[in-house]
């Protein structure tokens, strides 16, 4: 039928940067060959993020996201088909707003700020930054176990910060990273990032940053796990124009939710299944129908055929959108005759409608010719031609081999082709086998064969040692047979490595397989029932469009039969593109994207096994956005107009605005954490009240002491909101804390109480003592079995020495060489300073990987210069290299003895304390040496 709008479109009237949306709908909808344009003033409406048209089953729409004075004018709607076309039109009146005010409105603290800004410009420009080698300051980061599509970032801190000529390069598996829509780097002050988006299998691997500026290069490595999905791609390809039908799906439910809700009732069918219920094989069958209730979100379809269950395919496709149901089955066939039932289901109960299709079969092809005048001159010459070629016959000979099969020599994984020419060419007759060492070779994607016009070969992809051996080609006829034969010889390349590169992680390796494979052979008794360790949690209050997310943790943790279910309100949750659930190693998670009014509920997730069941639940509100957009269009213009408009609002100096006439008064007491363990974070707020009296100020004490604040302590007062937070804390925290508020016109206070269980600085017990065996058992030297060859390696060498280093006082130094042989697993390195061993701890830190020897020392002290030696030892000997490090004084006498441990002086004589008890008491006091003249003869 012709194209026909169901409402005109509305006039809009609105004023400068509001947006503007004019809708309606055609008919028909399932029309393939509409076309839908609009035109403004005559002209077609220019494409761009301004102008966003809509078209989607019956729905047209056209949105101006923010509409100028320019826009005003006739819209108009043309839609097309084949039968005919109309419009709809409509007018839109934009009101422009007057310009911006660019000029200062005082004069005088302009010319100061330009002062203050050239005065600080100047200083900059006089400061002359100190170039250094590039040093990293913090390891790469590595990403283990990252889903396929995920966001990878690595990031690190590099000094210096302020290096023109610094250069920053990336490289994974010792490739230079092509940066792309996908890999973004970020270098800015001294902070390095690389952002991987969408992440693939393929990018998992070993991944390189490397400085470099004149004075030198340095290298940070890092290392990233992908673990790739499943064969179907669920995500959108386009994530724009996937948040552009989100916004335009949340602003249909907007419209709707303007009319009154109907109740929902039973499902019942409007109109049964109807269609042509008898078809001929090879054509199309479509059945429709209409359903009600339209608006019942938990309305499930399903279809049956003979009273199974009907699987979606390529042929089958199955459409319930707004009650409107249909079948559609592509390219019938004999098997699809019966009959059809359409079950609609809800909470209520459920309904049924049945078709019967009647299907013809063709049978056999159709013979009967559309042009019997041509079909009488074809049987001619195809009798014609049957007595040429029973002529030919006679002279058809036996079969021979003009040219034989070559002998063929490959490498493995290469393509093998064997080629033959064989007479007669014309037998129909001619009978070709290709036969392996005797038995019929199975061709298939791999091994083809071709028969052309005398022209027979054989082709073979992809090499294996199984494809070695004598090859024949078998040509037969009426009178007689050929023979030719070849050989296919591969040599295998060998380019699996079949021995480990790190003897002591196969060793752990070896161990590890051997744990599981008794933990499989264990039996499933061995399960207890599900328990809840961490409950369920999330955050309670979210608001509209937001991502919920919730979690908990269970165990067991290995049991296969453990089975997790969710549900909301008791009703069970359907997983779909919104509501992903996840439960990895006794760790369980909801996420909920793009929420709704209607998330809001009371979420319980429950753990079965065959031992018993757990459950545990969380209340979720989410909260309305209300039906104005209130979020700028133009934040750095939002911003410049907030400037403006506070400069024009701003008050004389001596203007002073009066407060509420009240004392301070705690509408909420502070809260009460009670016993914390060390470590962890503490959070207080209260509220205050008058909460917009600007000569409020809030004062913390502890034990009767102003509170010091600082990056551990932190303090803020927000519209009436105090909030105390303490990050790691420790048991100089302990004691009463008093929140004093205080305005002109009195005080009051707020107090609690904080009690802080004290946890053992240095865990010597182990946590598992039934793996201690097991890692001993790994760390043990292996015995070397009866013949198996032990590889040697050569005498330790230095490609490249320490060198003398000089830096400032309490700075970071790193120690550098390599050594060859690299892969020798027996190397031993030892570090010394002035002769003496060093001692282990945080401040010393030496590595040793693939060759690079390394040492870092932290907050360098003066007792820390000397001469710093390393030495390398395996069966065949030791070799050693050395190198000295120099302080630069910073004008400080002496050397900082104040203890750097986070808990100060205690933490110290504890530590001190554990290593007195286990032997290993360091010795800080250095000895001096004796002074001793030179010798004479």
């Amino acid at each position: 039928e012709p194209p026909q709008f169901g409402r005109p479109l509305k006039n809009i009237n609105l004023e400068e940067g509001q947006a503007a949306h004019f809708e309606t709908t055609l008919t028909p909808v399932n029309d393939a060959s509409m076309r839908v344009e609009w035109m403004f003033n005559g002209k077609p409406v220019p494409q761009g993020h301004r102008f966003r048209t809509t078209y989607d089953f019956g729905f047209v729409a056209l949105d101006i996201l923010y509409a100028y004075p320019e826009d005003s004018g006739i819209y108009s709607c043309v839609a097309k088909n084949v039968l005919g076309e109309t419009s709809s039109q409509c007018t839109l009146q934009v009101q422009g707003k007057s310009g911006l005010l660019l000029d200062t409105l005082d004069k005088d603290r302009l010319s100061q700020l330009r002062n203050l800004e050239q005065r600080e410009r100047t200083r900059q420009e006089d400061v002359e930054s100190v170039i250094t080698k590039p040093v990293f300051t913090t390891p790469l980061n590595n990403v283990d176990g990252a889903m396929e599509g995920a966001h990878v970032h690595l990031e690190c801190r590099l000094e210096p910060v302020n290096d023109p000529n610094l250069r920053v390069e990336w490289f994974v598996n010792s490739k230079a990273i092509k940066i792309g829509s996908r890999f973004r780097t970020t270098h800015d002050f001294g902070y390095v990032a690389l952002d991987v988006l969408q992440a693939y299998e393929e990018d998992s691997g070993t991944y390189m940053c490397k400085a470099t500026n004149k004075l030198g290069e340095a290298v940070n490595t890092g290392s990233v796990s992908v673990t790739a999905r499943k064969g179907l791609l669920l995500d959108s390809q386009h994530p724009e124009g996937w948040e552009k039908m989100r916004e335009l799906e949340t602003r249909r439910k907007g419209a709707r939710l303007e009319v009154e809700e109907t109740t929902v009732t039973a499902p019942k069918f409007v109109t049964q299944l109807q269609g042509v219920t008898s078809l001929s094989e090879g054509q199309s069958a479509h059945f429709e129908a209409q359903i009600e209730p339209i608006h019942d979100s938990s309305l499930r379809v399903e279809f049956l055929h003979n009273g199974k269950q009907l699987q979606q395919a390529s042929r089958i496709h199955t459409v319930c959108d707004f009650g409107y149901v249909a079948l559609d089955i592509g390219s019938l066939i004999s098997s699809d005759a019966g009959e059809y039932i359409c079950i609609a289901k809800n909470t209520l109960g459920e309904t049924r409608s049945s078709i019967t299709l009647n299907i013809s079969a063709k049978g056999s092809l159709d013979t009967s010719s559309q042009r019997p005048e041509g079909l009488e001159k074809i049987k001619e010459l195809e009798s014609r031609g049957q007595r040429s070629r029973t002529d030919e016959i006679q002279t058809f000979q036996k079969p021979v081999f003009t040219t034989a099969l070559q002998n063929c020599v490959m490498q493995e994984n290469q393509s093998a082709h064997l080629a033959a020419r064989l007479i007669p060419v014309g037998d129909p007759s001619l009978k070709v086998e290709w036969m392996k060492d005797g038995k019929v070779l199975e061709t298939g994607s791999r091994i083809n064969t071709v028969n052309d016009f005398g022209q027979i070969s054989l082709e073979i992809k992809g090499l294996r040692e199984s494809d070695i051996g004598i090859y024949e080609c078998k040509a037969s006829n009426k009178i007689g047979e050929a023979v030719t034969t070849a050989s296919i010889t591969v040599h295998a390349k060998g380019s699996l490595l079949l021995d480990s590169q790190h003897p002591e992680g196969m060793k752990k390796i070896t161990a590890l397989e051997s744990r599981v494979a008794r933990q499989e052979s264990e039996q499933d008794a061995t399960f207890g029932k599900p328990v809840f360790t961490n409950p369920l949690t999330g955050t309670a209050d979210i608001g509209e469009g937001k991502t919920a997310h919730m979690e908990a943790r269970v165990v067991p943790v290995g049991d296969p039969n453990m089975i997790y279910e969710w549900s909301k309100n008791g009703e069970s949750i359907n997983m779909g593109s919104r509501f992903r659930a996840c439960h990895d190693f006794g760790y369980v998670t909801l996420d909920i994207m793009q929420c709704v009014p209607e998330d809001s509920g009371m979420y319980m997730i429950k753990a079965k096994n065959f031992a018993g069941e757990s459950s545990s639940s969380f209340a979720l509100h989410v909260g309305g956005k209300g039906g104005v957009q209130a979020d700028s269009m133009h934040p750095e213009s939002f911003k410049k107009l907030a400037q403006l408009e506070a400069a024009k609002d701003r008050r004389p100096v001596d203007e002073v605005d009066v407060g509420p006439n009240q004392p301070p008064v705690f509408m909420d007491q502070l809260n009460k954490p009670g016993v914390v363990t060390e470590g962890q974070s503490i959070h207080l707020d209260a509220r205050v009240e008058p909460k917009n009296d600007p000569n409020l100020r809030v004062e913390w004490e502890l034990n009767g002491q102003v509170l010091n604040t600082g990056s551990r302590i932190k303090t803020s007062l927000d519209f009436g909101l105090v909030k105390l937070d303490i990050d790691s804390i420790r048991t100089s925290d302990v004691g009463i804390y008093t929140c004093k508020a205080v305005n002109l016109n009195g005080e009051a206070t707020s107090t609690t109480s904080i009690k802080v269980q004290e946890s053992g600085w240095l865990q010597g017990n182990t946590q598992h003592p039934g793996a201690i065996d097991k890692i001993r058992h790994l760390e043990a030297p292996k015995q070397r079995l009866q013949g198996e060859i032990e590889p040697a390696y050569d005498l330790p060498t230095f490609t490249q020495h320490l060198n003398n280093i000089e830096v400032q006082e309490k700075g970071t130094v790193v120690f550098e060489c390599k050594i060859e042989p690299a892969k020798d697993p027996t190397m031993k390195i030892d570090w010394q300073l002035n002769g003496k061993s060093l001692p282990s701890g945080s401040k010393f830190i030496p590595s040793c990987d693939f060759g690079m020897v390394r040492l870092e020392i932290r907050d360098v002290l003066q007792k820390d210069a000397g001469m710093f030696k390393v030495t390398a030892t395996n069966a065949q000997g030791s070799a050693s290299s050395s190198g000295t490090l120099k302080l630069l004084a910073e004008g400080s006498e002496g050397v900082n003895t104040t203890s750097l441990h986070p808990s100060g002086k205690s933490g110290l004589q504890a530590i001190e304390k554990m290593e007195f008890a286990t032997g290993i008491k360091l010795q800080d006091d250095e000895e001096v040496e004796p002074v001793t003249d030179k010798p004479i003869f």
